[in-house]
C-alpha cells in the first residue's frame, strides 16, 4: 500500500511538469525515440518515426501487472546447489514512468525519462518453503530503477537518426539503499530511419540491452504503417509487433507480441547461494496480448491488457557479463496475465499538431 500511495503522490506532483511538455511534445515511438511537432508551412518539416493515425504519446504512466499462478522447477547446473519445485500463487508488478523534454526545437530533440518498477513473487504455502532460491524471491521484492535519454536528430524531411542511452539499477535492494558500484547496468540503441510518406516509416539499427536476460547486441527493424482509417501496424522487430485497430481517435484495440527482459542483482543471505557475491537473475518473456486503450477525459487515458506470458529465460548466473553461463536453471510454466494502466497524454488541441504513436517503454 505504501508504494501505491507513493506512486499516486508522484503522479499528481508530476502533472504540472507534463503540462509544459504537452505544449511542446510530439510523443515517442515504441522504444521511446521522440517524434516531432509539425512545423508551420514556411519551415522544414523534419522527419520523425511518427505516422498519421497512430496513438497519442504517453508522458506519465502508472500500471499494475498480474501474472496468474504458475509452476516453477529449478535444476542445478553447478555442483553444490540443489534443485526444487514450487507453485507461484501470483506475480505482481507495480510500475511508474515519466518523460519530459529537455530540448525540443530544430533538428534535434531530447527527452529525459525516469522509470521504476516493483516486482513481488507470492508462493503458495510460503511457510513451507525450504528451498533457498524460492525463499529469497518470497521474502525480498525486486526493484528496477532506470534513467534514460532519448535523442532524435532529423537529417532532412525524409531521414532521421534516433538513439537511446540508459542506466538502471535492478536488484533485491530495499530501504532506498542503492548499491551503485557493481549493480549499475547500461543500455544503448541507435537507429537510422526514413519516412516513405505520411503513413509509412521504416528504420534499421542496433540495440545493446538486457531484453533477453543477459547483455546482448541484436539488430532492430522499425516498421510503422497506417493502412487505412481503421488499420495500422506498429513494430520494432524482433522485440515488438502490434496490429492496431482504430474505433475512433479516442479508442484503440491492439493485438500482438512483445519481448521483455531484465537482469537483477541478487543478494542471498542463506547458503548455498550466499557463497556467490555477484549473482544475477536473468529473466526474459514473450507476451502474446490483446490491448484496449480509451480516453477518459482529454489528457487522461486508461488501458486494459490481457494475454499469455511465455518464459524464455529464467536462470541464475555468477556475474554480470556477456557469458551465457548458468549455475541454476529454471523451468517456468506459461500462464495468463492482466495489466491495467492509467496514463497522461497531450491534450487533443496539441495532439492535432503532432504525430503521436504509442510511448510504451520497452527495453
Amino acid at each position: 500500500m505504501k508504494y501505491l500511495i507513493f506512486f499516486l503522490i508522484l503522479f499528481s506532483c508530476s502533472y504540472p511538469l507534463l503540462a509544459f511538455q504537452q505544449q511542446e511534445e510530439s510523443g515517442a515511438d515504441a522504444q521511446g525515440i521522440p517524434l516531432k511537432e509539425e512545423n508551420s508551412s514556411d519551415e522544414i518539416k523534419w522527419a520523425t518515426p511518427g505516422v498519421a493515425g497512430d496513438r497519442p504519446g504517453k508522458g506519465i504512466v502508472v500500471s499494475y501487472n498480474l501474472i496468474a499462478p504458475f509452476n516453477i522447477r529449478s535444476m542445478p547446473v553447478k555442483e553444490g546447489l540443489e534443485g526444487g519445485e514450487a507453485e507461484v500463487r501470483k506475480l505482481e508488478d507495480l510500475a511508474f514512468s515519466l518523460r519530459l523534454p529537455v530540448s525540443w526545437s530544430g533538428q534535434t530533440k531530447i527527452i529525459a525519462g525516469l522509470e521504476y518498477a516493483y516486482r513481488e513473487y507470492n508462493f503458495k504455502q510460503p511457510e513451507k518453503l525450504e528451498y533457498n532460491f524460492y525463499e529469497n524471491l518470497e521474502n525480498k521484492h525486486l526493484n528496477a530503477l532506470s534513467f534514460r535519454a532519448y535523442i532524435l536528430h532529423s537529417l532532412d524531411e525524409k531521414r532521421f537518426i534516433g538513439s537511446r542511452i540508459g542506466a538502471e539499477l535492478n536488484g533485491d535492494y530495499h530501504d532506498l539503499v542503492l548499491p551503485f558500484t557493481k549493480r549499475m547496468k547500461y543500455s544503448f540503441a541507435a537507429l537510422y530511419g526514413w519516412k516513405a510518406d505520411a503513413y509509412t516509416t521504416y528504420g534499421a539499427g542496433l540495440y545493446y540491452s538486457y531484453v533477453w536476460g543477459r547483455p546482448s547486441v541484436y539488430p532492430a527493424f522499425l516498421w510503422n504503417r497506417t493502412y487505412s482509417e481503421k488499420w495500422g501496424v506498429e513494430a520494432l522487430l524482433p522485440q515488438s509487433f502490434r496490429l492496431r485497430y482504430t474505433f475512433n481517435p479516442q479508442t484503440f484495440l491492439l493485438g500482438g507480441l512483445r519481448v521483455s527482459g531484465e537482469s537483477y542483482h541478487i543478494l542471498s543471505e542463506q547458503a548455498p547461494l550466499s557463497a556467490y557475491s555477484d549473482l544475477e537473475l536473468r529473466n526474459s518473456n514473450v507476451f502474446a496480448f490483446l490491448e484496449f486503450e480509451r480516453e477518459i477525459y482529454d489528457f487522461l487515458w486508461f488501458g486494459l491488457t490481457g494475454g499469455f506470458r511465455y518464459n524464455v529465460n529464467f536462470y541464475m548466473s555468477e556475474k554480470n557479463s556477456f557469458s551465457n553461463s548458468r549455475i541454476l536453471e529454471n523451468e517456468v510454466a506459461a500462464s495468463p496475465y492482466f495489466n491495467a494502466s492509467l496514463f497522461v497524454v497531450p491534450p487533443a488541441k496539441f495532439r492535432n499538431k503532432a504525430s503521436l504513436p504509442d510511448a510504451e517503454t520497452e527495453q
